[in-house]
């Protein structure tokens, strides 16, 4: 059998109807009976800590060369890291108000590095 296992681990695709029929496109063959979509929800608070402190953690440990614009995301403009609370109210808020067809790169899947 050379059926491969697939994963998409992007937090939007089942917000955007398109993303899941794309999904079920790219598996080929008429995979509507065939393929599986297994959903695990994860608190959306604790999701967000998580991705707080895995770009913090970044910010304090790397060398300034090795972040990306991506792990910037919590830091001032002075360098200094954000409160979890202030990268909320700069960061997450604006992001989750971001219409998909408007991102322009700090829309939820491009914060979250997918």
């Amino acid at each position: 059998d050379d059926e491969l296992p697939a994963l998409d681990a992007t937090p939007d695709t089942l917000t955007f109807a398109q993303r899941v029929r794309d999904t079920y496109e790219l598996a080929g063959d008429n995979q509507v009976n065939k393929l599986a979509v297994i959903v695990i929800l994860r608190d959306p608070v604790f999701r967000e800590l998580s991705l707080y402190n895995h770009m913090a953690y970044a910010c304090r440990n790397f060398d300034q060369s090795e972040l990306s614009d991506w792990h910037r995301q919590v830091a001032r403009s002075d360098g200094t890291i954000m409160t979890f609370n202030e990268f909320v109210h700069e960061v997450t808020m604006p992001a989750l108000a971001t219409n998909e067809a408007q991102d322009l790169g700090k829309g939820r899947s491009s914060r979250h590095g997918l």
